[in-house]
Parts: structure tokens; C-alpha cells; sequence
């Protein structure tokens, strides 16, 4: 499947991935994404499956990116569109608007959200220190149907913040 490379993000790796297990997902069923930053991901996989409910979870705070580049990786892109969620909206907007109409955006973190639904797929791709991965994992797993799927991205173990 090719994926948008339009949409900024870090989830090139993570592709491949979704390709391979999107099939996980039944018909109907839902993909909760917790870390959402751009879209890239969430427009992937939203493409991939038409059918599926999407719940995208991140607080879109306007903080310096601490990406894979440094520090301030895009900030550019923020100071250009009004800030991280504002440019979030635009990208997905822009080059995944099928997706983003389907997508229930919540704008928070495991600290202050609550769902009640159930999910069939959950991609952890937040804060990737330990007390943060934990703590997603706590607060969403319990939303995972039985026989459903718990998967994350670049859990840093050694990271303190």
C-alpha cells in the first residue's frame, strides 16, 4: 500500500506494519491511536480500511518537537499553520479528508481521558518515556476487545521525560 507522503510525521517505519496486520481488524471494527502528532499514521491506516472507526487520542500541545531530527524538528510547520493542532487539521484536511471526517479527536492524554467504548486495535505512539507508556498502557488496554491487538512505536526505556 503506498501511504501519503505529504502528511509530516515520523511513522515511515510503521507502514509496514499497519500493511501487515490491518487484517487483524474485523469489518466495523475500531483502531484507537494515542499519539496521533501530523496524521501520517492515522491517514494510513484510515485509507487501508474504510470501514473501520477511528479514535485518534493526543493533546496537540505547542511545545517544541523533540523529533528524530532535534529539537524543533517542526517548529517551522507549526509557526506556519497556528500551531501543532491547527496544522494536524490542515494536513489531514488537506490529504486525508475521508479520514479525518471518521475520526473521533479527542485532545488529551491517559492523565485526563476516558473512554467507554471498545477497540480492536491499539497503537501506542505518545510520550515515549516509561512513566508515560505505563500509563497509556494502564488507562487503554482495558479498552482492547479480547483477541485484540496492543502494538506501539519507539518505546524509549532509558528515556526520563
Amino acid at each position: 500500500m503506498t501511504h501519503n507522503v505529504n502528511i509530516p510525521g515520523w511513522a515511515g517505519d510503521i507502514y509496514a506494519w499497519l500493511d501487515a496486520n490491518e487484517k487483524r481488524i474485523p469489518q466495523g471494527g475500531t483502531y484507537l491511536e494515542i499519539g496521533t502528532f501530523m496524521g501520517a499514521s492515522l491517514a494510513h491506516i484510515g485509507t487501508l480500511r474504510p470501514d473501520i472507526e477511528l479514535i485518534a487520542v493526543d493533546p496537540w500541545l505547542d511545545a517544541p518537537s523533540q523529533g528524530y531530527c532535534g529539537p524543533g524538528e517542526y517548529t517551522q510547520i507549526q509557526n506556519e499553520r497556528g500551531g501543532l493542532f491547527p496544522a494536524f487539521l490542515w494536513y489531514m484536511t488537506r490529504f486525508a479528508p475521508d479520514v479525518l471526517k471518521r475520526t473521533r479527536i479527542i485532545r488529551g492524554t491517559a492523565k485526563n481521558v476516558r473512554l467507554i467504548t471498545t477497540v480492536d486495535l491499539l497503537f501506542i505512539d505518545g510520550a515515549h518515556d516509561v512513566d508515560s507508556v505505563l500509563l497509556d498502557i494502564d488507562v487503554f488496554s482495558p479498552l482492547v476487545r479480547t483477541g485484540g491487538l496492543i502494538a506501539g512505536h519507539d518505546f524509549n526505556p532509558t528515556a526520563t521525560n
